[in-house]
């Protein structure tokens, strides 16, 4: 599976969803020099399976007569790169290297006889640097089948998935809010009547109750989940306006009618807090 900078992936899902114009070729993320032509990197993403070409990184340092890999093409080890110049290195004794290797990798190779110069040293080690990977980007789908799956697939799928994400949380946010601007016009729709009875009735509930429905038509059932909810000395302290909240409410309808343009411009936000 290849893996690639997060990114590039956004450019490329960019493209898929006709956001950007020039399709970008993006390319796997490694430390290596990337061989392979775009088409065949275009493969990768279109088919989910390809073979690509690297070289590892080296360079000459001319001033110590010696060649310096600082790393090592897609898929392979310092071993496998040793044991490619082994007849150079062990039998003939013509290359010899060092490991200078801190938080990064640098090793040091150089001639160690004239029948080795450092330029040859050089194309010799670029040669054995070179790898050919295959990568295949086989998924389970959600019955537990094993399919190829290309990377613009893999895009697409995760994008409709945190597509459809952020639309639920935008519905049960106006839901929410909705229930809470219910509450407070419950609420103011009873409070004067609460005021007035509660002075009658201090001690007996459901006498209360039922002059508030009488008073206001509200359903006594709805009325005793307020009392449950709420004790009568919060009930009378909490504020009615509702502004805020159907403002905060239509600003989320408006999100979820430009569901598409809201997703993507909330991309690198969470979706709640």
């Amino acid at each position: 599976m290849p893996s690639y900078d997060p990114k590039d992936l956004v450019k490329r899902l960019e493209w898929l969803l006709g956001r950007r114009q020039t399709e970008p070729i993006i390319k796997p993320l490694t430390g290596s020099v990337h061989l392979s032509k775009d088409h065949d990197f275009k493969q990768l993403l279109t088919t989910g399976k390809a073979k690509l070409q690297f070289r590892g990184k080296s360079s000459i340092d001319r001033m110590n007569n010696s060649v310096i890999v600082t790393a090592m093409p897609e898929g392979k080890t310092f071993l496998n790169l040793l044991k490619k110049m082994e007849k150079e290195i062990q039998i003939q004794k013509t290359i010899g290297f060092v490991d200078e290797s801190t938080t990064t990798t640098k090793v040091r190779f150089a001639p160690v006889k004239r029948s080795m110069d450092v330029d040859t040293l050089y194309n010799l080690i670029n040669y054995n640097l070179t790898s050919t990977v295959s990568y295949e980007c086989n998924m389970c789908d959600t019955a537990g089948n094993v399919k190829l799956v290309s990377i613009d697939d893999m895009l697409m799928t995760v994008y409709k998935v945190y597509e459809e994400t952020v639309k639920k949380y935008l519905v049960s946010a106006i839901d929410k809010l909705q229930a809470a601007i219910d509450e407070l016009d419950l609420i103011a729709r009873i409070k004067v009547s609460l005021i007035k009875w509660l002075k009658v009735y201090p001690d007996d509930i459901d006498s209360l109750i039922g002059k508030i429905h009488e008073e206001t038509q509200v359903e006594s059932e709805s009325i005793k989940e307020l009392f449950n909810k709420y004790t009568i000395s919060k009930l009378l302290k909490i504020k009615t306006d509702r502004n805020d909240l159907v403002t905060k409410q239509t600003q989320f309808k408006n999100d979820l009618g430009r569901l598409a343009d809201y997703v993507w411009e909330s991309k690198y936000q969470p979706i709640a807090q």
